[in-house]
C-alpha cells in the first residue's frame, strides 16, 4: 500500500481567495424605472436569475494527492452555491514531491478522482471539462494580414462585429441564445487613463440593449442607425470595463429597419419636443420671479442658457476614513486520511482552518496601501471596513427619503428615483484588484466596479449621513509568509490592498 502526504494549502487559497472575493459583490433585482418593454423586462429578469447554462465556468487548478473524495464533493458544492454553472479543471502533477505513478495524469488514482468530480457535477446540473495541463492553449490559427483582410472584404466576407475606425483597445465576443444574440466588449488595455469612445457594426438588424452587470439593469440604446443590413452603435468603455449588450432581432417579421428607424425617430422627436416645453415652462415661471423689467428670451437660446445653468456639478471629497480590517491567518492545522479502495491508495490531506484577526487601523489622514500603514504592515490579508460620515451640502437637492431601510434596497430606489431632482454618486480612485460593497445609512447599494462607482441617489438623506466601504484582499501576502511565493503566486513581492487614492460624491442635476 503506497502512501504520501501532502498539504493543501496553496489550493485550499486559491478556493478561499475566490470565496472571499466572491462574497461581497451584490446584484440587485434589474427596476426598469416603470419601462413597459417586455423585452427588458425580459432580459432583466434572466439576468437577475440565469439558467445553468449561462453561469460562468470556474477554472480549477487541482492539487492532485492532497485531497480526499470528502473534500473534492465539498469543493464542487462550494462553487455551486457561489453561482458557478460549470469546472474547468487541471491537475497538478508538476509537484518533485508527487508520486508520479500513483497521481499523474491517467493514472488510477487520477481517474477515480476525476469521476468523483464528474459525478458531483452531473448531481447538480452543473457542466465539466477538463484540460492536459496547466498552459493556456493554442488555436494554431493561421494569421491574417491587412491585405488579406482587404481581400476578405472584396469577396463580401466581413466579421459578425467590426470597428468602424482601427481599434486595438476593444475585445467583442458575439453569442446566439433562442432569445437573443449577445454582444460582450471588453477594454483590456485596464491601465490607460482615458475612456474607449467609437463605433461598431453588428452584422444583422438588431434593437440593442444595454445590461448593467453590477445592477442588472436594463435600458435600450439610443442612438442607433443602420446601414447595408448592419448596426450601428456608438459606444464608451472605461479601461477594463466589461460591457453586455442584449439584441433584440429586429428582422424576423415584426420589425423591419424602416420600422425601427421610424420608432426611434418618432421616440427622439417626442421626447425632444417634449424636453423643450418643459424647459420653456420653467424658463417662464423663473422669468416671473426675476426682478421687474427682465425680458424674457425665446426658443432655442433660451433652452441653451437654462440647460446650462441647471447642469450642476458639484463634488464633496470625502475624508477622514477610519479603517478596521478583519486579517485572515492561518489557525489550526487538520487532516484528513482516506483509503481508497478501488485503487489502495491511501491519501493525506493537510489544511488549515483560518483565524480573524480584526486590527484597528483608527482615523487615515490619507487613503494609502495596507503595506504603507504601520500598524498594518505588509503580510496582511483579508476584509477592510472603511467608513466616514459626512453632511450633505444644502444645495444638493434631492427628495427626503425615508423608506430605505436594511434589505429594502429595491422599493427605496424605485420611489426615490421618481422624485429626486439630482444624482449623487460615490466615485473612487481604486480599491488594488479587491471588490467592494458599499452601504449608505446602513441600506446596501449596488456598486459598478468597472468604474468603481455607486449611485447613491435613492438612499441619502438630507443632513448626516454615514457611508461604508468593504474592501476584500487575495490571500497573497499572508500566502508568502508561509512560504509559498512559487510560480502561482508571481514574485515573493508584497501586493498592494484597500481603498486608495481620492474618495469623493459628485453631484449633478
Amino acid at each position: 500500500m503506497k502512501r504520501k502526504k501532502f498539504e493543501a494549502a496553496a489550493m485550499a487559497a486559491i478556493l478561499a481567495a475566490m470565496s472571499l472575493n466572491g462574497s461581497l459583490i451584490h446584484v440587485s433585482a434589474a427596476e426598469n424605472n416603470g419601462s413597459e418593454d417586455d423585452f427588458a423586462n425580459q432580459i432583466a429578469a434572466e439576468f437577475s436569475q440565469p439558467e445553468m447554462k449561462y453561469k460562468p465556468y470556474a477554472r480549477w487548478w487541482l492539487a492532485e494527492g492532497s485531497h480526499t473524495d470528502e473534500t473534492l464533493r465539498e469543493s464542487v458544492q462550494e462553487l455551486y452555491d457561489d453561482g458557478y454553472g460549470g469546472i474547468e479543471f487541471v491537475t497538478l502533477d508538476e509537484s518533485q514531491y508527487l508520486d508520479k505513478e500513483t497521481y499523474a495524469w491517467g493514472s488510477p488514482e487520477w481517474i477515480h478522482d476525476t469521476k468523483v468530480i464528474i459525478e458531483e457535477c452531473n448531481r447538480l446540473g452543473m457542466s465539466v471539462s477538463m484540460t492536459s495541463g496547466t498552459h493556456w492553449s493554442t488555436a494554431n490559427l493561421i494569421s491574417i494580414t491587412p491585405d488579406e483582410e482587404a481581400a476578405s472584404q472584396e469577396l463580401g466576407v466581413s466579421p459578425r462585429v467590426e470597428y468602424k475606425e482601427a481599434n486595438t483597445k476593444l475585445l467583442p465576443v458575439m453569442r446566439s441564445a433562442e432569445d437573443a444574440d449577445y454582444l460582450y466588449l471588453y477594454h483590456y488595455m485596464y491601465e490607460d487613463e482615458e475612456n474607449y469612445e467609437g463605433e461598431i457594426s453588428l452584422d444583422g438588424i438588431y434593437e440593442p440593449y444595454v445590461i448593467d452587470t453590477w445592477s442588472g439593469n436594463v435600458e435600450k440604446v439610443q442612438g442607433v442607425s443602420y446601414e447595408d443590413g448592419r448596426t450601428v452603435l456608438h459606444v464608451e468603455a472605461a479601461p477594463g470595463e466589461t460591457m453586455v449588450f442584449a439584441l433584440k432581432h429586429g428582422d424576423d417579421g415584426e420589425n423591419s429597419v424602416e420600422q425601427i428607424e421610424a420608432e426611434n425617430s418618432g421616440e427622439g422627436t417626442r421626447n425632444e419636443a417634449k424636453d423643450i416645453a418643459d424647459t420653456k415652462s420653467e424658463v417662464e415661471k423663473n422669468v416671473s420671479k426675476n426682478a421687474a423689467g427682465a425680458k424674457e428670451k425665446e426658443g432655442n437660446e433660451a433652452v441653451d442658457e437654462l440647460q446650462e445653468k441647471s447642469s450642476i456639478n458639484n463634488v464633496l471629497t470625502l475624508s477622514n476614513w477610519n479603517l478596521t480590517i478583519d486579517s485572515y491567518e492561518p489557525g489550526e492545522k487538520v487532516t484528513r486520511t482516506e483509503e481508497n479502495e478501488d485503487t489502495g491508495v491511501t491519501t493525506t490531506e493537510a489544511a488549515y482552518t483560518t483565524n480573524h484577526v480584526e486590527i484597528d487601523v483608527g482615523t487615515l489622514a490619507e487613503l494609502v496601501s495596507w503595506k504603507d500603514i504601520e500598524s498594518v504592515g505588509e503580510t496582511v490579508s483579508g476584509i477592510g471596513t472603511y467608513t466616514t460620515t459626512f453632511e450633505l451640502p444644502d444645495e444638493w437637492q434631492i427628495a427626503e427619503n425615508t423608506e430605505a431601510s436594511e434589505g429594502d434596497t429595491e422599493s427605496a430606489s424605485s420611489e426615490a428615483a421618481k422624485t429626486n431632482s439630482g444624482k449623487i454618486e460615490f466615485q473612487a480612485d481604486s480599491f488594488q484588484g479587491g471588490t467592494a460593497a458599499i452601504w449608505i445609512n446602513d441600506t446596501k447599494v449596488p456598486v459598478n466596479m468597472d468604474r468603481r462607482t455607486a449611485d447613491l441617489t435613492a438612499y441619502i438623506q438630507p443632513g448626516e449621513n454615514t457611508i461604508t466601504v468593504r474592501v476584500t484582499s487575495s490571500l497573497r501576502n499572508i500566502m508568502i509568509t508561509q512560504g509559498y511565493d512559487g510560480w502561482i503566486f508571481g514574485t515573493p513581492d508584497p501586493d498592494d490592498y484597500g481603498m486608495t487614492g481620492e474618495t469623493k460624491l459628485v453631484y449633478t442635476k
